[in-house]
């Protein structure tokens, strides 16, 4: 809820139940005498999980030009299948804020945190990560911008494989319109 003094909050409790993963399955199935028996992969719909938690957010204002916001989640996950329990995070986090300089500058940033992760297909633990994003945006007019735009500052990081690496970067954006 928003309160006049410029303080806001959210909280929300949850639980969800997910039936019927598509999971792996092998069956044995006999070949004949030459092949013998062999193992057929197959998939099928199986397993189930509850999930249930929490979240919440805390945004405040101080003064019109200046907004920051925070929030966490925590999850507990029950699943008939480890592998799937283990590739829900434990909780997740992020801090951000902007500051409106004036009608024309504006800087941002945000830090996001998520607990480590074993991803379901290729039992893989994925360590922790944090992403640290910054921006400053100069308004030209109603319609037009440029903005200088730094991702993932503090270091490069894996999401699901190895090769799926999210790098720094920094670019420069110039949006408009008609």
């Amino acid at each position: 809820s928003q309160y006049d003094n410029g303080l806001g909050s959210d909280i929300k409790i949850f639980s969800y139940k997910i039936t019927d993963h598509i999971v792996n399955s092998t069956t044995p199935v006999d070949a004949g005498p030459l092949l013998g028996v062999l193992d057929v992969v197959t998939v099928i719909n199986a397993e189930s999980t509850r999930v249930k938690g929490i979240e919440f957010a805390l945004n405040y204002s101080p003064a019109t030009q200046f907004e920051f916001y925070t929030g966490a989640s925590l999850v507990d996950v029950e699943s008939s299948d480890e592998n799937i329990q283990d590739s829900f995070p434990d909780y997740t986090a992020f801090v951000s804020g902007h500051y409106q300089i004036n009608d024309r500058h504006l800087i941002s940033a945000s830090l996001y945190y998520l607990d480590n992760i074993s991803w379901l297909d290729s039992q893989r633990e994925t360590p922790l990560a944090r992403r640290l994003d910054i921006r400053y945006s100069y308004q030209f007019n109603n319609q037009t911008r440029v903005e200088i735009i730094g991702q993932n500052l503090l270091e490069d990081f894996e999401d699901y494989e190895p090769e799926n690496v999210h790098d720094q970067v920094v670019y420069l954006r110039l949006s408009g319109g008609f």
